[in-house]
């Protein structure tokens, strides 16, 4: 069984090109391209029916052969005609258009989950704009996969339909439109493939403007704080000059396409007559065949115009496929939709452990050797930059390891996904979504019920004011963390982790914007929670590290042991 067409969107596994993931859709949905095809050539044979119906009524009514009665009846043919054309038209359009909101629903849903199961490091460096637009381009690269190149299709049989005819009634002149047509559809390509090559140099500068702008739009508070606001224009201003000179070159090179569209749009049949004409003088052709041609080379034209613009959009979807590949879809974590058994005897134990990021010089870990036994609740500190968020990182498996392993409860090596359930990580700022209290606690989790909420809440020591809001767990939370202060966004993000049960619980200062009442209770709480388990809290707070069984400090790239405290 072929695989579905909708996998090859999001993933590196399936054609690499736009015009092999039409055959892949051609050949995986098969019935539906086959009632398409036959629609299109329906449609092809009634487009030039009702021309031929003219043109011989016109030949008849010169000649004296056509009454009154037999006019009415032809005008009512061509009537029915064009109802039938336009039945048929809605009938290829809608078929079409059920082919693709059924591929762009699959597609969107992989390519989200692919998004999301991305490495950490595939969201950095200003990525994250390109990420969004990549949604963008998917329904791009989905609208002419499942739609325009069935519709290309249905277009090139009605030019080939007009042509024919024209052939047969007189191939001399028909040759004269097939040459102009010819002619206008390579300027055409030209013109579009000129454009496509600017629309693709304007979009990375426009991807990179956006994210200077979502920057500083949620880094408004420390803008106004240090009235930067006049400095932070500068840069948008050079990112602004760049782009808008990227953009007026694309807007140029399409203008310019247009333009040239419309002049062959007229010429073509303009020269046509001229040469009718002269062959309706000398007898070669009758008023109602160069009608035919006139009809026909408009038909002719329409069509041709349609896959011109159906080209453009074929270019338009080769350079998004393009950008979506670049971005790394192809290779997503080997993550899993459902949970996993945490270990039974939890402890971790790190051995060799080295690290360093890219562009450094010089390992941020180096060695390192840790054993934390099952139930034990140690803290590590040390300065900022000696590496203990990336410790944490690495014990959460963030990041790939270089050298060394870390091993979390007996048995044989864990998968990404059973480390990642059974190591959980709570970093310093929480993120909120816009979204009810409830999902916000369980991030859509359905088996999470609002009991498990509540007491998820309440060890958070966040109960009281989620019972004051109105709503209570559907109050709405919005994106920038409203109404919630800081320490409550940090406990937010403890609630979450008491959802769950990990093994390893891992706080990378996930209670430094709370007061020291609030911490004292959160940390007796998690303490709590995590008894019997594994719990890590990386603090800057001497005084808390001090109330746990060990005090690690990290240390040019190792951990060493804290002295005991005297007394």
């Amino acid at each position: 069984m072929p695989p579905s067409p909708h996998v090859s969107f999001a993933s590196g596994d399936g054609p690499a090109t736009v015009h092999g993931l039409v055959a892949w859709h051609f050949r995986t949905s098969a019935w539906r391209v086959a009632g398409l095809a036959a629609l299109s050539l329906l449609l092809a044979a009634s487009a030039v029916l009702p021309s031929i119906v003219i043109a011989r009524a016109v030949d008849a009514a010169i000649g004296g052969r056509l009454d009154a009665w037999a006019a009415l009846i032809a005008g009512g043919g061509i009537a029915i005609l064009a109802a039938w054309d336009a039945g048929l038209t809605l009938a290829r359009r809608r078929l079409a258009i059920v082919t693709e909101i059924g591929v762009r629903g699959r597609a969107a849903k992989e390519h989200f989950r692919a998004c999301v199961r991305l490495p950490m490091r595939d969201y950095a460096g200003g990525n994250e704009a390109a990420l969004i637009r990549s949604f963008d381009d998917l329904d791009r690269v989905v609208e002419f996969v499942a739609s325009r190149s069935v519709e290309l299709l249905a277009e090139a049989l009605i030019a080939a339909a007009a042509v024919t005819v024209m052939l047969w009634v007189e191939w001399p002149l028909a040759l004269v439109f097939i040459l102009l047509a010819v002619l206008s559809l390579a300027t055409a390509t030209r013109l579009s493939q000129a454009a496509k090559e600017s629309l693709d140099a304007w979009l990375p500068v426009r991807d990179s403007r956006f994210g200077y702008i979502v920057e500083c739009v949620t880094s408004m508070l420390t803008i106004k704080t240090l009235s930067a606001h006049a400095h932070v224009v500068r840069p948008f201003l050079r990112e602004q000059e760049l782009e808008q000179e990227r953009l007026r070159d694309w807007r140029n090179r399409t203008a310019l396409a247009e333009s040239v569209t419309r002049f062959w749009g007229m010429a073509v049949p303009g020269i046509g007559i001229v040469c009718g004409a002269i062959m309706l003088i000398g007898g070669a052709l009758t008023a109602g065949e160069l009608l035919l041609f006139l009809s026909l080379s408009s038909g002719l034209g329409g069509a041709l115009g349609a896959l011109q613009s159906h080209l453009r959009e074929w270019q338009e979807a080769r350079a998004a496929l393009a950008r979506m590949r670049s971005l790394g879809i192809g290779m997503p974590e080997a993550l899993e939709d459902e949970a996993v058994d945490a270990p039974t005897t939890p402890y971790l134990r790190i051995d060799s452990l080295g690290f360093r990021h890219l562009g450094a010089r010089q390992d941020t870990l180096d060695d390192l050797r840790l054993d934390i036994a099952a139930g034990e609740h140690v803290a590590i500190v040390g300065r900022s930059g000696e590496g203990k968020t990336t410790l944490a990182h690495l014990l959460a498996r963030l990041h790939d390891l270089a050298r060394g392993t870390i091993a979390v409860g007996e048995g044989p090596a864990m998968t990404l996904d059973r480390h990642r359930r059974a190591v959980l990580l709570v970093p310093h700022v929480t993120a909120v979504f816009n979204a009810s209290l409830r999902d916000n606690v369980r991030l859509w989790d359905e088996t999470v019920d609002d009991a498990a909420v509540w007491r998820a809440l309440d060890l958070a020591e966040l109960r009281v004011q989620a019972a004051a809001w109105e709503g209570g767990l559907d109050a709405p939370l919005g994106s920038r963390g409203n109404p919630l202060s800081a320490g409550q966004q940090q406990r937010l993000g403890l609630a979450r982790a008491f959802t769950r049960r990990p093994s390893v619980l891992i706080l990378d200062e996930a209670t430094s914007a709370m007061d020291r009442l609030t911490e004292t209770d959160v940390l007796r709480n998690v303490r709590a929670f995590m008894r019997g388990h594994v719990l890590i809290v990386i603090t800057h707070r001497e005084a808390v590290a001090a109330t746990f069984d060990r005090v690690l400090r990290v240390e040019r790239g190792h951990v060493v042991m804290e002295p005991p405290s005297p007394g």
